[in-house]
C-alpha cells in the first residue's frame, strides 16, 4: 500500500469527471452568449435597415410635398408645367431654404436604378444657367417604385397629365424583396403649392 506521502502524480476518476463537467458548462454557456450576440446583431442590422426606409420615407414626403408651380417658355405656344408623373418616376420643381444647399428653386427627379437603387437627382434652376445635377441615393435593394397622383375628388392615379396645375397629393409607394424584411410606411404627400 502506497501513501499520499510518495507523491501520486495522477488525478482520480473523480476529478477528471468534475473538471469535465465544468469544462461543458463553461462551453455550453459560451455557445449560448455566440448565439445570443448574434441575435441582437441581426437584431440590429435589421432595425438599421428598417431606420433607413423610415428616413427615406420622411424625406420624400418633405420634398414632393414642397413641389412647386414652375412653367417654362412662358410667353411661348411651348409653355408648360415643369412637372412630370409617371408611375416609376417623379419630375418637379422643389426649393432649398439653403440650409442644406444653395437655396432656391431645384428640378428634383425621383426614380429607381437598374440595380434597385432609390435616387434623387437635383439641379440648381438659375436664369440662363443650369447647375450640375447631384445624385443623392436614398436606399438600396428595392424591388419596385410606385407614384399615383390625385386630385380633388378624384381617385389616384399612375400618371399625372394636366399641364396647368399640380396634383394635391401623390402616393408613393415602395416594394421589397419577399425576404427583405423592411416595409415600407403609407407615404402621401399632400402638395402645399397644388390648385
Amino acid at each position: 500500500m502506497r501513501s499520499q506521502a510518495e507523491g501520486d502524480d495522477g488525478f482520480t476518476l473523480i476529478e477528471l469527471l468534475v473538471s469535465f463537467v465544468l469544462l461543458s458548462l463553461m462551453a455550453i454557456y459560451a455557445l449560448q452568449s455566440f448565439r445570443v450576440m448574434e441575435t441582437f446583431s441581426q437584431l440590429g442590422k435589421r432595425l438599421e435597415a428598417q431606420h433607413e426606409a423610415n428616413m427615406a420615407a420622411h424625406v420624400l414626403e418633405a420634398e414632393i410635398s414642397g413641389a412647386q408651380v414652375v412653367f417654362e417658355g412662358i410667353g411661348t405656344n411651348k409653355q408648360r408645367l415643369v412637372f412630370d408623373g409617371a408611375e416609376q418616376a417623379l419630375h418637379f420643381v422643389g426649393g432649398s431654404d439653403g440650409t442644406r444647399e444653395v437655396g432656391g428653386p431645384y428640378e428634383i427627379w425621383i426614380s429607381l436604378d437598374q440595380n434597385g437603387t432609390l435616387l434623387e437627382k437635383r439641379q440648381l434652376m438659375r436664369p440662363n444657367h443650369q447647375g450640375p445635377i447631384n445624385e443623392v441615393k436614398l436606399l438600396n435593394h428595392v424591388k419596385a417604385l410606385h407614384f399615383a397622383y390625385q386630385d380633388v375628388g378624384a381617385e389616384p392615379s399612375s400618371s399625372w397629365n394636366p399641364n396647368d396645375h399640380l396634383p394635391t397629393a401623390i402616393h408613393l409607394k415602395l416594394e421589397f424583396e419577399p425576404d427583405d424584411q423592411r416595409w415600407w410606411p403609407e407615404v402621401i404627400a399632400r402638395l402645399f403649392f397644388a390648385t
